[in-house]
């Protein structure tokens, strides 16, 4: 007796993909995922682009206090507070740069803040053509009007005293530098600007506000 081969049915392979329903779930998940991770990752990015500019506030103080210890304890003399441009008021001065950067190198990197941008219209014919302050002016930052234009020169200490003998303001709030304008946040809501006090601490007018250390004004 020849006994035949055993046959097998014919198997199919079959191939594994997504459906349509299973494809747009997992698209909808990542959507939902996106939209509860984005706004975490912009305040994080915000917190550290305010963080960098406090740091670099922070070594502009440093500089001053090293300029300081060499003037004897006066401050400069009249500096353009805008290296790049040349206000009237300042045509001829030596800048902000002049005085500073034997202490901060000369690279200048310092000088921008990594928040800087047009924030708010502004009528400068020098910003136009520029994205950002510093790229128009030198710096992101504002050198204080009343040491520069009306005491520049005096000893430290005593433009300190005046202050607090003409205005009521103390040292913890007298800036000497800040933001040009509210780069951290939007126009017009205050604690989105970094400020660097007469006696080197670095904050933002929010905190500081809600601390009650300064009216909503900034004065």
């Amino acid at each position: 007796m020849t006994l035949l081969p055993r046959r097998f049915p014919a198997t199919r392979s079959r191939t594994s993909a997504f459906t349509l329903v299973e494809l747009l779930v997992v698209i909808g998940i990542i959507a939902l995922l996106i939209s509860i991770l984005l706004p975490t990752i912009t305040t994080v990015r915000r917190s550290a682009i305010r963080t960098t500019c406090a740091a670099q506030l922070r070594d502009i103080g440093n500089a001053f206090q090293m300029y300081l210890n060499e003037s004897k304890g006066r401050i400069p003399e009249q500096v353009n507070p805008l290296p790049l441009e040349s206000p009237t008021l300042f045509v001829g001065k030596p800048t902000l740069f002049d005085a500073f950067d034997r202490y901060l190198g000369k690279s200048r990197k310092v000088w921008g803040c990594p928040g800087d941008h047009y924030v708010e219209p502004d009528p400068n014919p020098t910003l136009v053509g520029h994205d950002r302050y510093v790229d128009a002016y030198g710096v992101s930052y504002e050198y204080n009007f009343y040491m520069n234009v009306l005491s520049p020169g005096r000893p430290f200490v005593q433009v300190l005293k005046d202050a607090q003998i003409a205005f009521g303001i103390t040292p913890t709030r007298f800036r000497i530098f800040n933001d040009l304008t509210h780069f951290h946040g939007p126009v017009g809501r205050n604690g989105n600007m970094n400020f660097l006090f007469a006696d080197w601490h670095v904050a933002d007018l929010e905190g500081l506000v809600s601390a009650g250390t300064v009216n909503p004004s900034g004065k």
